[in-house]
């Protein structure tokens, strides 16, 4: 179980109590707060700055990244080849770029609406030297649903620590070894204007070693990408619905759970329970199984909750065949624990337009406007999210394109208040293979990412993103759509 000290940034909002604390082997305190150290200032000879020394850090950062660089033009990476799809009963995908291999395999292909998922993944290296693996960032690899536009779904069920940060993820992998792990996935509820089919990728990042030591990566991070697994949805059915017996106290819970006839489902289970007061939050998985199927409980032994602290406690439940089940409940109490989980901060304004003539009256920045569109296309929606700091703020604009043949195109505009230098940017940026071309005078990154480009761009302070699907465009198609673009 992992342990937060510090309220989502999000929520902007200072507290005087933190609990710092990991709950991996079950053991955790208060901290007591830390005294803050006295500033100490180095006396530099007459003839050297500070400056002078940050600068010559910089030169050597320089020197090495362009070395990096230099051996990975010189000897680049090979490309991936062409994705093997197995779709059924079990269904699975591998990408692979020379000996590095990516496997995810799926017991099935057929979900209902609001079921979770578990994907089986594997790394193996069969080429001739050794890669280092960062994944996610923090796994193995990431998993990824999209719809038929490129989209990702609403994130749900919300997880405690959704704001929290996790340890990197770094993996050594020599040729001939391995790495296997197990991931799960969550298909959303009906309710959440879900398609009848999905597309699953599974997607990781790796390194090689580093020129001046082979123990460690040298940053220069590459993509391998697997998919798409075609995932079936279907509504659900009232017996595929979970009843959810939750009870909880300052000092222990106790969940049971079973199926919509009574019967504990025979399936592996999953899931989060965790709990937040105002100044402590603690996250972990499933736990505490008891002897009797469907039970689990467990002591917040180890969470710091006070006694006269408001406390909210809870988390979720999936198993295969069954729509996920949250849960929770709250203690009254002194102070406000939904601060720990972004549940007071400001909502996110999300409004849906015709045209790019009604969208506009609804920003302060110009929308430029995708036309002319390609022949048989239709304009379908402008979807415009605000969001939500008081320091900074955002604002999305994405125009979405129907195409004569079913297939979408997208085009969307981010703009920062107050701005600065990299914000904004989409996905292909700072990808180390992004291929670089000229649009409005400005340079442009494009990248292939599960079977779509991204090309993204700048004109002033407003950051644009080209999205379209690689089976309908080619890079030279992409840049003369944007190109074409009204932008003054």
């Amino acid at each position: 179980m992992l342990k937060h000290d510090q309220i989502p940034p999000i929520s902007k909002i200072l507290i005087g109590v933190f609990v710092l604390c990991t709950w991996f082997a079950g053991s955790c305190s208060s901290a007591p707060a830390a005294p803050t150290p006295t500033p100490t200032v180095p006396v530099l000879p007459a003839t050297v700055t500070a400056a002078a020394l940050e600068g010559f850090y910089a030169t050597q950062q320089a020197n090495y990244q362009a070395t990096i660089e230099a051996r990975a033009t010189a000897s680049p990476f090979p490309t991936a080849r062409p994705a093997t799809l197995v779709q059924g009963e079990p269904s699975s995908a591998r990408g692979q770029r020379e000996g590095l291999i990516l496997e995810v395999h799926l017991p099935k292909d057929t979900y209902i609406a609001g079921e979770g998922g578990l994907a089986e993944l594997t790394i193996r290296n069969e080429g001739p030297e050794t890669v280092f693996i960062n994944g996610s960032g923090d796994d193995l690899a990431s998993l990824d649903l999209l719809d038929e536009r490129g989209r990702r779904p609403d994130v749900w069920p919300l997880s405690f620590g959704r704001y929290m940060s996790r340890p990197p993820y770094l993996q050594k992998l020599a040729p001939g070894d391995l790495l296997t792990k197990t991931l799960q996935f969550q298909i959303p509820l009906l309710k959440q204007n879900l398609p009848s089919r999905l597309y699953l990728w599974v997607e990781t990042r790796f390194s090689r070693p580093a020129v001046d030591n082979p123990e460690g990566p040298d940053n220069l991070w590459l993509r391998l990408e697997a998919g798409p697994v075609k995932l079936n949805i279907t509504p659900p059915d009232s017996s595929n619905y979970l009843r959810v017996n939750w009870q909880v106290d300052r000092h222990e819970w106790h969940l049971s759970v079973k199926g919509a006839y009574g019967k504990v489902p025979s399936g592996q289970f999953w899931g989060e329970v965790s709990v937040a007061s105002p100044n402590s939050l603690c996250v972990g998985p499933l736990r505490g199984e008891q002897p009797q199927p469907g039970e689990w409980a467990d002591s917040w032994k180890d969470c710091s909750l006070s006694d006269n602290a408001q406390v909210i406690a809870g988390g979720w439940i999936a198993t295969e065949g069954y729509v996920t089940e949250e849960f929770s409940s709250t203690l009254p109490g002194e102070g406000d624990a939904s601060q720990m989980l972004g549940l007071s901060a400001p909502e996110l304004k999300q409004e849906d337009y015709s045209s790019v003539k009604d969208a506009q009256a609804a920003v302060d920045f110009p929308i430029f406007a995708l036309s002319p569109l390609p022949s048989g296309s239709t304009l379908e929606n402008v979807h415009i999210e605000k969001c939500c700091g008081k320091e900074i703020t955002s604002t999305f604009v994405e125009q979405q394109v129907k195409l004569n043949d079913g297939n979408w195109i997208a085009l969307t505009e981010t703009v920062f208040s107050p701005t600065y230098e990299n914000a904004g940017w989409g996905v292909a940026r700072y990808e180390w293979e992004a291929l670089q071309a000229d649009v409005h005078d400005q340079t442009s990154y494009a990248i292939q990412r599960f079977n779509w480009w991204y090309l993204d761009w700048k004109v002033g302070d407003i950051t644009l993103e080209l999205r379209a699907p690689t089976a309908e465009f080619s890079l030279t198609e992409l840049l003369a759509l944007a190109r074409q673009l009204p932008v003054q």
